[in-house]
């Protein structure tokens, strides 16, 4: 799972970035320019910088980010509207990659890693962590809206999310994990989705999307209808990656009490549920005062009495760190593991566990200030993470937060969200040599501490 800790990682100066998809899209852009000369525009956006601070690790200890995300908005036609979103961003401080590297030169592997005159990659600009502009610009979002007599079209690079369970979407297709990271709005997908009115009260849904690369093709579709005692949604997907597919149903609804029901199948190799049930409630205090409580099954995951997945929590770091399939991160998984391990989801999990329970409160003390917290514990290990949240907006165009992520373990010897010291320690048995060790521990902060400020125009 990337990013569950706040790992400065998952900035958007450090995550990979598509190189085809924006390209394709810009030159989309540019076909419709002698339309855009005569159009209706307007822009907007945001300016933002985030320091974080993860005390008690080892190496550089802050990190700061500044994004510019403009966006803009022209009507060309009647029924057609261009929309764009791009972002710049660069990040200084605590490279986790860099961290990594430094932790193994300085291992017990250090030497051998210099005696077979191993050289880490590096960026062509050390200073910023670049190799070039792809690094640091991107189109995020850039779209066509047809608005048709019975249809909605919309075409290109867009924000895609199904489903009213909180933070974990069993029926959503294109889901992303942004418990941990509140700034980060949702990347974009490459696709064409279609709206289509069914009376007054139902639609449907279809998508065809694309990946990065335009080498793997997805196709999802929802019926959505609403009865007077709940809205309800059914859902099938299937990627061509991997040959698999979803089916699943969405149910909400109110008694005294906000309520739903989201549950779909897994359809691959083998066949697994995925489960969120979760309840809401407003209380009359403050300006609002929410509370909401939700249980989520991975019937995938990992267990109380099963063992912990293949390269355990080294592997988890790995992924954290934004490793991707670099050597460095295969490193971190044993070899027999190779053959053993099931192939991947192309309709992931995003947690490792079974059982989770979730918990947020969200209050609104004035129209200015507003606080959260928010709770995840995996009842399979034990262990869990808490992000509590305080932002206030002085104006309308001004925002600051500050924002903790802090992980801990209420039973058992450690896990998903707060390994154990020993889980994050790599040791290899070399003949002749004898054994080897590498302690990544001093990587996991115990917490991470971010503030954030963003001039929205």
């Amino acid at each position: 799972m990337r990013g569950l800790h706040g790992s400065p990682g998952t900035s958007p100066a450090h995550r990979p970035r598509p190189a085809l998809a924006p390209l394709l899209l810009t030159l989309l852009a540019l076909t419709l320019l002698p339309s855009l000369a005569h159009a209706r525009a307007s822009a907007g956006g945001f300016v933002e910088v985030r320091f974080a601070a993860t005390p008690g690790v080892d190496g550089t200890w802050w990190q700061t980010v500044e994004r510019f995300r403009p966006r803009f908005e022209a009507k060309i036609a009647d029924r057609v509207s261009l929309y764009t979103e791009v972002e710049m961003a660069l990040a200084q401080g605590r490279n986790p990659i860099l961290e990594f590297q430094r932790i193994l030169d300085e291992s017990d592997f250090g030497p051998l890693l210099e005696a077979a005159g191993n050289e880490w990659p590096t960026k062509r600009n050390e200073v910023l962590q670049i190799d070039g502009p792809q690094d640091m610009f991107w189109v995020e979002r850039l779209y066509l809206d047809i608005y048709l007599p019975k249809v909605d079209l919309r075409i290109g690079r867009q924000a895609l999310f199904w489903g009213s369970a909180i933070m974990l979407n069993p029926t959503d297709p294109f889901p992303q994990l942004l418990i941990a990271e509140p700034w980060r709005p949702r990347q974009g997908t490459n696709a064409a989705r279609a709206t289509v009115a069914l009376g007054d009260k139902h639609d449907f849904t279809g998508v065809i999307a694309a990946s990065d690369a335009f080498d793997a093709f997805r196709a999802a579709g929802r019926l959505r209808l609403r009865f007077p005692w709940a809205d309800m949604a059914v859902v099938a997907a299937f990627r061509g990656d991997d040959n698999d597919a979803i089916l699943g149903v969405d149910l909400r609804g109110t008694l005294g009490v906000g309520w739903w029901v989201e549950a779909a199948l897994h359809i691959d190799e083998t066949v697994h549920e995925e489960i969120a049930i979760g309840i809401d409630y407003s209380f009359p205090l403050f300006d609002s005062f929410i509370v909401t409580a939700q249980y989520y099954r991975n019937g995938r995951g990992a267990g109380p009495k099963d063992e912990p997945a293949p390269g355990g929590s080294l592997g988890q770091l790995a992924g954290a760190l934004d490793l991707g399939d670099s050597p460095l991160a295969q490193a971190f998984t044993p070899d027999d593991a190779a053959t053993e391990a099931p192939e991947p989801e192309t309709f992931p999990a995003l947690l490792q566990g079974r059982d989770y329970f979730l918990l947020s409160l969200a209050a609104a003390f004035a129209p200015e200030v507003s606080a959260s917290f928010f709770a995840l514990q995996n009842l399979s290990d034990g262990t869990g993470f808490i992000v509590p949240s305080v932002t206030v907006s002085p104006t309308g165009w001004l925002s600051l937060a500050l924002n903790a992520q802090i992980p801990y373990r209420l039973w058992g010897d450690g896990g998903e969200f707060k390994p154990a010291k020993d889980d994050l320690v790599l040791s290899t048995e070399i003949p002749v040599l004898g054994t080897y060790e590498a302690d990544f521990s001093p990587l996991v902060p115990p917490a991470t501490i971010t503030f954030w400020t963003r001039v929205n125009f």
